[in-house]
């Protein structure tokens, strides 16, 4: 096996506003063209046009140094995901995961 590098990481799922009780409705997604440095967007069911397909619409990675930074980089990051034709809803992510963590910092 490789060695470990050491960093942190936090992955925060989006998923749509019915998840997981109802059909998602297709959605298109304002994603920004530039994201923070250690900080990635994994799409899983996102069209090439940004249109979402199915309830789990994607990822955002975040690596950090601490795992302060890493939670705290990953949520900033999915607080940038809006709905372009639903100005009322937001991909839905928990915060009852990672959060708590910070407390012990």
């Amino acid at each position: 096996f490789p060695s470990h590098d050491r960093l942190q990481r936090c992955f925060v799922v989006l998923a749509s506003p019915e998840y997981p009780d109802g059909a998602a409705p297709p959605r298109t997604l304002a994603i920004p063209d530039e994201w923070p440095a250690h900080t990635e967007w994994i799409p899983s069911s996102v069209d090439a046009d940004h249109t979402t397909k199915a309830g789990r619409i994607a990822g955002i990675l975040a690596t950090e140094e601490s795992e302060k930074s890493a939670i705290e980089s990953a949520y900033r990051a999915a607080q940038k995901i809006t709905f372009l034709n639903d100005k009322d809803q937001k991909p839905h992510y928990r915060t009852d995961i990672a959060f708590p963590n910070l407390r012990n910092d």
